[in-house]
């Protein structure tokens, strides 16, 4: 019986989790491939590559007076 509610408990517990997973409203509309600019079947390289250039364009160390 005790396994039993322990059983329970978790799956109510993980129901709980997995529900309020994707009620981020900043995730609705997010597109990784559109802000990198690539396809999204786009070799890995070209994913890398547009990560990196984007990266550094942003990095705070470029962008001194950007907050």
């Amino acid at each position: 019986m005790f396994k039993f509610a322990i059983v329970i408990v978790a799956l109510a517990f993980g129901l709980f989790a997995f529900g309020n997973i994707n009620h981020d409203s900043k995730m609705i509309g997010f597109d990784p491939y559109e802000i990198l600019g690539v396809e999204m079947d786009a070799p890995i390289n070209t994913i890398k590559k547009a990560y990196r250039k984007l990266a550094l364009s942003v990095h705070p160390d470029r962008n001194v007076n950007n907050p």
